[in-house]
């Protein structure tokens, strides 16, 4: 296809050389062009040969823009719709949904982009060839005065004309930089999730930092465990967070009070230590941490992020 549009490009600019019009300098002298107020036939021939193809390259670029943009539109549609249904389904399960989003709407983008396309290069190219279809129909023959007003629009549409490649360039590199940012934000926006996440976990308040190394120092005291890693499944993270929280602080019989080891000990040993009294407020600070950590995470794991 590229082929064939050069070899076509180039049959129509050798057209003056064969014989079928002239080149000629145009108003004010400063740039050449085919002779579109012609009243031979060559001059004619070329005059509405050069303004058909262009027109009908207008008209095909914009169909066939016009084609992509339905079907990424269409695109779009199912992509909602299949999110849609996806939030109602794990609504009506009692699932938490996660309000992050999809990511960015890159076809809404791409429909943008190509709408822009369309404007710029219709706008750019269409006066030029209405101005040779009308000086060929109307001005053929007559005496126009330099500089009047048909030389003023003859030479502000070459000036449009030109400015298409100008503009085009622009549009490609704005669209890029705004696709590039929306993508970073979107990237972003999960992790400030998980640290805004942390920053409102206990463990990060003086007194529950202070209490926790009160207990490290105590003797007997199990040491926390390793920092919890983003897991593939959310259903095994809860598990695996809930059964480390469970092993850290075991309980003791119904009716008892919490204790830090699993042996019996005694009940006023136990009510006169002041570590011993706080030990369920350590366990509910302890599964409130793991608990938001793991929602964090979940959250990561759903925006795939993992």
């Amino acid at each position: 296809t590229i082929a064939a549009v050069w070899v076509y490009s180039g049959l129509v600019a050798i057209l003056p050389v064969l014989g079928v019009g002239r080149n000629q300098a145009q108003w004010p002298q400063t740039w050449c062009f085919f002779d579109y107020r012609s009243t031979h036939i060559g001059g004619q021939i070329i005059s509405y040969f050069y303004t058909t193809t262009n027109l009908l390259a207008i008209v095909v670029t914009i169909v066939l823009n016009l084609t992509v943009i339905r079907h990424v539109w269409s695109m779009r549609t199912s992509r909602l719709h299949a999110t849609f249904r996806r939030s109602s389904s794990r609504t009506q399960a009692g699932q938490e949904v996660s309000s992050g989003g999809s990511g960015p709407d890159s076809e809404m983008r791409m429909v943008v982009f190509l709408m822009a396309i369309i404007v710029v290069f219709s706008v750019c190219y269409a006066p030029l060839m209405v101005r040779i279809l009308m000086n060929q129909m109307l001005n053929a023959g007559r005496e126009i005065p330099e500089g009047g007003v048909q030389d003023q629009l003859d030479l502000w549409s070459l000036r449009l004309a030109c400015l298409n490649q100008i503009l085009d360039p622009w549009v490609y590199i704005i669209s890029r930089v705004t696709c590039c940012k929306s993508q970073r934000d979107s990237a972003r926006e999960p992790l400030r999730s998980i640290s805004q996440a942390r920053s409102m976990t206990p463990s990060s308040t003086p007194s529950h930092q202070a209490r926790r190394s009160v207990m490290s120092s105590s003797p007997g005291y199990p040491q926390p465990h390793q920092t919890l890693q983003c897991p593939n499944k959310q259903r095994g993270l809860v598990s695996r967070a809930l059964l480390a929280a469970r092993a850290m602080f075991k309980r003791r019989r119904p009716g008892n009070k919490y204790s830090l080891n699993s042996s019996p000990r005694d009940p006023e040993s136990t009510s006169a230590s002041p570590l011993r009294n706080s030990a369920p407020r350590q366990i509910s600070l302890a599964e409130s941490t793991v608990s938001s950590r793991c929602e964090a995470s979940s959250r990561l794991c759903e925006d795939n992020v993992c």
